[in-house]
């Protein structure tokens, strides 16, 4: 096949520009997610991702901001790779793009489009790869292959219940994190330092999951995933629908509506269909009413069966606090390396930040105050990088000779808003003016 040229696309009838391959584990809750798929296909033709995204897949999506990527050089696209599995345009776009190209007309069940509407974008899957190594090695026995399934991408699953341990998140021999999709990325292998990450005496130690609400979330989207082939597409009106039954339910059992662990104006906004809630906040309300998140969706007469079964057990208890341990922890949050802020050592410690502020002022300013000094070295540290690749582009620009305008230099650089900012502006027009 040559990689220079795409044949006609709206054309094809017999023959593919790429294999028709098929997705593997459809219509089970290890149904291949699209980027892993993608992974396998640049496999199948020998070639690198990178080589199979730059030569064929950017031609036929024909965006933008991924032809300027390629051109200008950049990782925009991979960045957010994420998004490729979820319920946004961009999944719609490849899977479309990918059905041209391959004649496979079931690969958006390798994403969550058909949900777009009734699960949130927000707080929906990682930004790096998690995966369980003995799966993995199962994966290999089994088809021959190894690939990542789209259950292990969504944000709530922390675990594997087939082997009950939490998921890995980093190469056991390099110790970074894999990122969902990279140039050089192969299934089953670390794109860094290319080590087997089904090598499992390699792992330092797992650890067991004993958390039956986290259990719950993976069975229970697992259960969703494996039906996703078969399930209409839904409206939102069905959530909100839905949560204002349960929660109407709930109370008449009993319980009260702050029992839910929720804001008020959170809750109403559900209720009223103003917003949707998060897939994690969906599955707590799914666990606490007893229901699969499947029925949640497409049973028609769910019954609550609450996990507390005594309404009174689900009154919240304060906790005694011991503020002598609280202050060793913020000194030793002081001493670290690189600086935190308050609000993200009180989100560490599980403890309102206005209550440590309140109970412990003295060395709660002296963090803040450690956090902002280090932020304004950073901003003048990245002001003098700044301005120093604006001179060599400028410089470029006059050496090419092509206009020096804002809005080369961003082309340039590959970054449409670089230039918007005060700062950034003042930046300009002095190495504009010097080169003048």
């Amino acid at each position: 096949m040559n990689i220079n040229s795409i044949d006609n696309i709206g054309n094809q009838k017999s023959r593919t520009s790429l294999y028709n391959l098929e997705l593997i584990g459809k219509g089970s809750k290890y149904s291949e997610s699209l980027t892993s798929y993608l992974v396998r296909m640049a496999e199948a033709h020998c070639l690198s991702f990178g080589k199979l995204f730059n030569c064929i897949l950017a031609p036929a999506l024909n965006k933008d901001y991924i032809n300027r990527s390629i051109k200008f050089g950049g990782n925009r696209f991979f960045d957010n790779a994420h998004s490729l599995n979820g319920v946004n345009s961009n999944a719609y776009n490849m899977v479309k793009v990918l059905e041209k190209l391959t004649s496979n007309s079931d690969l958006i069940d390798s994403t969550l489009y058909k949900w777009r509407g009734v699960i949130s974008n927000k707080g929906l899957f990682n930004k790096n790869l998690y995966w369980c190594p003995f799966c993995l090695n199962d994966f290999q026995n089994k088809y021959h292959t190894f690939y990542y399934p789209l259950l292990w991408y969504l944000e709530p699953v922390s675990c594997c219940t087939e082997h009950n341990i939490y998921l890995v998140n980093k190469c056991p021999s390099c110790s970074k994190e894999i990122p969902i999709l990279h140039r050089s990325l192969v299934n089953g292998f670390c794109p860094y330092c290319k080590n087997n990450l089904t090598q499992i005496d390699s792992y330092p130690g797992f650890k067991r999951n004993k958390k039956e609400e986290e259990s719950f979330y993976t069975e229970s989207l697992g259960g969703f995933i494996s039906g996703a082939h078969t399930y209409p597409v839904l409206k939102r009106e069905v959530i909100k629908e839905k949560l204002v039954s349960l929660i109407d339910e709930y109370i008449k059992k009993g319980y009260r509506q702050k029992d839910l662990g929720f804001p008020k104006v959170t809750i109403h906004e559900w209720k009223t269909g103003k917003s949707i809630p998060q897939l994690l906040k969906l599955l707590e309300l799914c666990y606490l009413f007893g229901i699969s998140f499947k029925d949640f969706f497409y049973s028609g007469n769910l019954s609550v069966v609450p996990k507390v079964k005594n309404p009174q057990d689900v009154t919240l208890k304060r906790r005694e606090l011991n503020y002598s341990q609280l202050e060793i922890i913020l000194e030793a949050y002081l001493e670290l390396e690189q600086p935190i802020s308050m609000e993200e050592s009180s989100k560490k410690i599980g403890i309102n930040k206005r209550l440590l502020y309140n109970k412990m002022p003295f060395i709660c300013k002296q963090i803040s105050a450690r956090y902002s000094s280090h932020i304004n070295q950073k901003k003048q540290a990245n002001r003098i990088r700044l301005e120093k690749v604006i001179k060599e582009v400028i410089v470029e620009l006059v050496q090419k000779e092509v206009p020096i305008t804002r809005r080369n230099i961003e082309l340039f650089l590959n970054s449409n808003q670089l230039l918007r900012g005060e700062f950034e502006r003042k930046i300009y027009l002095k190495c504009l003016n010097i080169q003048k």
